[in-house]
């Protein structure tokens, strides 16, 4: 289910990451929405499977939807080469 999750938790990763600027982060990405609501998915009360890929889903989503963003958005800004003469 965690595959499905990902796909489905993508768009909303997206739209909140519309405003925010990693480099002013003035809402850590711990209090934004789609994080709280992963963080408390598949709480039951009981132990926790150390195997279940659910745990992975902030990880996954960090790595496949937020790093890109924060590159893309921000790497043109202060890495621009220059052609070699």
């Amino acid at each position: 289910m965690s595959l499905s999750l990902k796909a489905i938790m993508d768009p909303f990763v997206r739209i909140d990451l519309v405003g925010w600027n990693p480099l002013a982060a003035r809402t850590p990405l711990s209090l934004m929405a789609w994080f709280q609501i992963l963080q408390n998915f598949g709480e039951s009360g009981g132990d926790i499977d150390e195997d279940d890929e659910d745990l992975d889903l902030i990880p996954k989503i960090v790595e496949k939807v937020v790093i890109p963003r924060a590159i893309g958005k921000f790497l043109p800004q202060f890495f621009r080469p220059k052609p070699a003469d």
